[in-house]
């Protein structure tokens, strides 16, 4: 049975941002769908805390993706607001490579927030992106989060366009990442699920399936990388929005092609479609990061 959606917001403060009024509604809506969990990114708001205050009160236990340059009385600040889930992005256990990717001394300062979070006893969870750069470094990075005590690690697979610098995992590539994190899973006793990656599943792991991405104007998509919004927040109800052809589509065994069609996983896993259709044009396409051969022929 497939879990209720995850609904990842973005708050930045950018031309056509939802108004306090709009971002109070959204949130109701929010509410509506009983959602799995709720990830705010971190915006530069004036209402911010108030929206977290909000949330909190609507029982949604929103979590936050954390910038890494906060000192302790933010994150304090951001606790007492409402926050009590902190999410922090960890790249590479080098720290010269986690500077390289975030800055000069990140790496340093996100550990050092990390620390404040747990300090304070707020549950902390890690999100980390998979490239050819730390395939091998995944366990190192495991051992990391497990120090301390993080409750999720979120690893995501990432879909093209990527950052400068960066190149596409081959699907062997990927393979081995989700094995590592398969068995990092089981010695760290950790807790990880995958984004843009649902054949986790065939090595025993969870992936985050269903998303409901809002953007800071209220556009709602079926995914952060999904090619077409279903529509806006401001003009039509959430609930008429995810239920939409839009997100059905996505969700229907059925309209899968290629390999993913005749797959034994296709109702668990259904592969990425936001990278089937980045990489080939085809929604409906297999996943061009799965090289698995479906059994069912």
């Amino acid at each position: 049975m497939r879990e209720q959606p995850t609904i990842i917001w973005q708050t930045k403060n950018a031309p056509n941002a939802l108004s306090t009024y709009e971002a109070y509604k959204a949130i109701d809506e929010f509410a509506t769908l009983h959602p799995a969990r709720v990830l705010i990114e971190a915006g530069d708001r004036g209402d911010r805390d108030q929206l977290f205050r909000y949330a909190q009160r609507r029982h949604l236990a929103p979590a936050l993706r954390m910038p890494p340059f906060v000192d302790r009385e933010e994150v304090r600040a951001l606790h007492n607001a409402g926050v009590n889930r902190m999410l922090f992005r960890i790249d590479s256990c080098s720290r010269d490579r986690h500077d390289e990717l975030h800055g000069p001394r990140s790496f340093g300062i996100t550990l050092r927030a990390m620390r404040f979070a747990a300090d304070e006893r707020i549950p902390i969870e890690v999100e980390t992106c998979v490239s050819r750069r730390n395939i091998d470094e995944l366990h190192k990075i495991a051992e990391i989060i497990t120090a301390f005590n993080a409750t999720e690690w979120l690893v995501i697979f990432p879909v093209p366009p990527l950052p400068a610098g960066e190149e596409m995992l081959t699907a062997p590539e990927a393979e081995r990442a989700l094995a590592a994190l398969a068995s990092a899973e089981r010695r760290c006793n950790l807790r990880i699920r995958t984004i843009e990656a649902p054949h986790f599943i065939r090595f025993g792991g969870s992936a985050i399936r269903d998303v409901v991405f809002i953007g800071s104007n209220g556009e709602v998509k079926p995914g952060a990388h999904a090619s077409v919004a279903a529509g806006n927040i401001r003009y039509r109800p959430l609930q008429t929005l995810v239920t939409s052809e839009s997100f059905r589509s996505l969700n229907d065994p059925r309209n899968l092609r290629g390999k993913c069609g005749r797959c034994e996983y296709r109702r668990d896993c259904g592969g990425s479609r936001a990278r089937a259709f980045a990489m080939t044009g085809d929604l409906f396409a297999p996943d061009p990061l799965c090289s698995y051969q479906p059994a069912v022929s």
